[in-house]
């Protein structure tokens, strides 16, 4: 089962809550190509590393954000660890 910490304010904090939610999860990027293999330039897959599924294509210029680096931020934007 999964644990979510509190930090001292009784609030929960949110990178321990991405095991809670399902979240615990890295997004990987991997080049598109036809059914022929010929490449499609400009553009990639979102991939969930854990089962292979496609959550969206987008363009060479998108960079992947994992769950627990944006937590990070937003606990740290809200002063919790």
């Amino acid at each position: 089962m999964a644990q979510i910490r509190r930090d001292g304010t009784g609030g929960i904090n949110f990178c321990g809550g991405i095991n809670f939610g399902g979240g615990n999860w890295r997004v990987v990027q991997r080049p598109i190509v036809t059914e022929d293999g010929i490449p499609i330039s400009g553009f990639k897959a979102n991939l969930r590393e854990t089962d292979d599924k496609v959550l969206g294509v987008v363009t060479d210029r998108c960079r992947v954000v994992q769950n627990n680096e944006a937590f990070a931020f937003t606990d740290s934007l809200l002063g919790k660890e």
